[in-house]
């Protein structure tokens, strides 16, 4: 009834999972909502238009129910689905933002922040470090917080919080290091961070002393130093080979293939003719290609 419970209503209730038990794809319950509620009225409608006849009938089935049909549409990715839940409710409901992203940066061997406590002893030697120049770490997260104030020198500091799927951190930038890379710093933006581990004795808690703040993109670029494909017969190679360029020779990654059948199997590295350039838009295709176990990246400068 529209008098009890209104279109935009119904709305968020869809976009915060409310009818999932009904129909998982949310999409496709937004986009037939018209659909829907013209469906109810003209049932109502029907309802109120029965004759004296009806009355008298012993018909059981007076109370079956209509099945309205819905036009199929795709369903919403899941950085969609979570931003309509926290637009619909306030908060991140069914996941995080960080968890399309957590395979690559456990890859890319970013530190989980939930490390980052005065109870991991790795984490109190690099905060007891004496020494001038201290290790720096990387960390990466969705920002949930930007603020910042001026300081006593005149410059600027900034505090900025991250959440991954494994907890939160804040960060501090300041002066020209803010100025630097403030465009990047975004509400529900993606950002990796490079900087020291540092210990606030007034809030009694870890913080990062950020010097670098780099996009997904960059990093991979940065990091990646080959990739390996295992492959099998059934995967259409073609499909794969689209994921691969010799246009860009900024990118020297490695391609090195592991491929079986039923009757061998055999390891080939591919030559310079033939590149994977490592961004966010490549692995998650290769994903869907060859599935996330079957791919898998060697770092610069790393043993692995």
């Amino acid at each position: 009834d529209k008098k009890v419970i209104n279109k935009r209503t119904l709305e968020n209730l869809i976009k915060a999972g409310c009818f999932d038990s009904l129909e998982t794809n949310r999409a496709k319950l937004l986009y037939n909502l018209n659909k829907i509620i013209d469906f109810i009225e003209q049932e109502r409608a029907n309802e109120n238009q029965g004759s004296l006849f009806d009355i008298f009938t012993q018909d059981n089935q007076t109370n079956q129910y209509h099945e309205v049909e819905l036009d199929e549409v795709a369903n919403f990715s899941s950085r969609e689905q979570l931003q309509q839940e926290k637009q619909a409710i306030g908060y991140y409901l069914s996941g995080s933002l960080f968890d399309e992203y957590k395979d690559l940066a456990q890859a890319l061997k970013v530190y989980p922040l939930i490390k980052f406590s005065l109870e991991d002893p790795e984490i109190n030697n690099l905060i007891n470090i004496k020494s001038k120049i201290k290790p720096k770490v990387l960390i990466g997260g969705i920002i949930t917080y930007i603020g910042s104030r001026p300081t006593k020198s005149g410059g600027k500091i900034a505090f900025v919080r991250i959440e991954d799927s494994s907890s939160d951190l804040e960060f501090v930038i300041f002066n020209d290091d803010y100025e630097k890379y403030r465009q990047l710093l975004k509400i529900d933006e993606l950002i990796f961070v490079e900087g020291e581990v540092i210990y606030d004795a007034f809030r009694n808690e870890i913080k990062i002393n950020a010097s670098k703040i780099l996009l997904l993109d960059e990093l991979l670029a940065q990091k990646v130093a080959s990739i390996d494909l295992r492959l099998t017969d059934g995967i259409v190679w073609q499909s794969v080979k689209t994921l691969l360029s010799n246009n860009n020779p900024e990118f020297l990654t490695n391609v090195k293939i592991h491929y079986s059948n039923h009757n061998a199997q055999c390891k080939i590295k591919l030559g310079e003719v033939i590149r994977f350039i490592p961004n966010y838009h490549n692995f998650e295709q290769l994903t869907r290609l060859i599935g996330k176990e079957n791919w898998q990246i060697s770092l610069i400068n790393s043993s692995n």
